[in-house]
């Protein structure tokens, strides 16, 4: 039996920098992007994301939650610092979605959090207006200074690789507001609930998931008929209901481990 406990990332202006979710999305040598220092450096064009092969978990903006909860539950972590999940393994530093060849399994949509590496938005070192800056993973394998792939500076000037990630970047920290919100609202409404799940195997085998919480569909369901009419409105509501469509996908997970030849599996069911 395994015992996972979902641990969510490090606070911080993107929640990425020296995060516990899995040593592949740790920045290792995490640098503000310089004209100078970086103007031999260019990123590969190959879609590789062995990077992201050690990780269980993988941070999701409420925006994604319409398309990610048709593949993967979507939880939200139980530590004092809330936040969204996507669960990609069952087990630690296991992603069940990176193919042997590096590539993200066909058809699954691939988190924000994932696309953008190795670029992050953080606030500048040692700024004392709190100024935020794009920096990069310099120890990433998808940099490159052999002059293969998208160049970073161009005469001196922000290549389109970094126009395209910097707008991304930007827009994927906006959403991390919006996403606080959403969570903020569920603690506020006592919505929130921890759980447990048992998954049985057809080996024989038991996984024990704990750390996590749910929305708790009586609860939503029993909020204030005017609190329901502002969820609708904010968007809240359609969030919670992706939310509760997606803990179908535990059983995909299984499906996963035991591999595409497995004809049955046994979806186990809440510990509590």
């Amino acid at each position: 039996m395994i015992d996972i406990g979902l641990k969510p990332p490090e606070t911080g202006t993107d929640a990425a920098v020296a995060s516990p979710l899995g040593k592949g999305l740790e920045f290792s040598r995490l640098e503000v992007l310089d004209p100078d220092r970086h103007k031999r450096l260019a990123i590969s064009d190959t879609a590789d994301y062995s990077f992201a092969r050690s990780t269980h978990i993988v941070p999701l903006n409420a925006i994604e939650f319409s398309a990610a909860c048709r593949h993967y539950p979507v939880l939200f972590n139980s530590q004092e610092e809330l936040m969204t999940v996507a669960l990609v393994g069952l087990q630690e530093q296991m992603n069940l979605f990176i193919e042997e060849d590096g590539g993200w399994t066909a058809g699954c949509y691939v988190p924000a959090f994932i696309r953008r590496y190795p670029f992050i938005l953080t606030k500048e070192p040692e700024s004392a207006n709190e100024n935020v800056v794009l920096c990069i993973d310099a120890g990433s394998e998808h940099v490159t200074d052999d002059g293969m792939g998208e160049p970073l500076f161009e005469n001196g000037k922000p290549g389109e690789v970094i126009r395209r990630m910097a707008s991304f970047s930007a827009a994927f920290a906006k959403e991390q507001g919006r996403t606080r919100s959403f969570v903020a609202a569920c603690r506020k409404a006592d919505i929130l609930i921890d759980r447990a799940v048992r998954l049985s195997l057809t080996d024989g085998r038991q996984v024990e998931l704990r750390g996590f919480q749910v929305i708790d569909e009586d609860r939503l369901r029993n909020l204030p008929e005017d609190q329901l009419k502002q969820w609708w409105v904010q968007g809240w509501s359609a969030l919670a209901f992706a939310h509760l469509i997606s803990l179908g996908n535990f059983g995909r997970l299984i499906h996963k481990v035991q591999g595409s030849n497995a004809d049955t599996y046994a979806d186990g069911g809440w510990l509590g």
